[in-house]
């Protein structure tokens, strides 16, 4: 019940338009990287009821690259590129190298020469239906 209401709410307004705020203006250029979005009710009772109030939003925002930093020791320089690509259509790859992660693009940006090392892992799956083109 509170999800779709949420997501009535979050539709309405682009990501990038509604959390614009979070990021100073002279940061903006930096922040091109694609970001994470992790969004929960704050109820007015702690006790859970059938008809819940909700009093707010709590929002954690991080580039996806601050979770794959240091995935892999700093002395691997050869770098090893990661390819996510979620239920809804959306890839990205990054090239974990030396401790960090960096954006590559928005698509499969790995070697066909190395597929026979591929390796694949269900995280997490949390979009599973779309709605006005969004996933939830």
């Amino acid at each position: 019940k509170f999800m779709s209401s949420c997501l009535s709410i979050f539709l309405i307004v682009s990501c990038f338009l509604q959390f614009d705020y979070l990021f100073d203006p002279e940061e903006k250029m930096f922040k091109t990287d694609p970001h994470g979005f992790i969004m929960t009710p704050v109820f007015t009772q702690i006790e859970e009821q059938e008809d819940q109030v909700i009093a707010g939003v709590v929002v954690g925002v991080t580039p996806y690259g601050n979770l794959f930093d240091r995935l892999i020791p700093s002395s691997a320089d050869l770098g090893i590129i990661a390819v996510l690509d979620d239920n809804c259509g959306t890839l990205m790859s990054f090239e974990l190298s030396s401790g960090k992660a960096f954006f590559l693009g928005y698509e499969d940006l790995h070697d066909p020469e190395f597929d026979s090392y591929e390796r694949s892992e269900m995280n997490i799956e949390m979009y599973t239906d779309m709605a006005d083109g969004q996933c939830y």
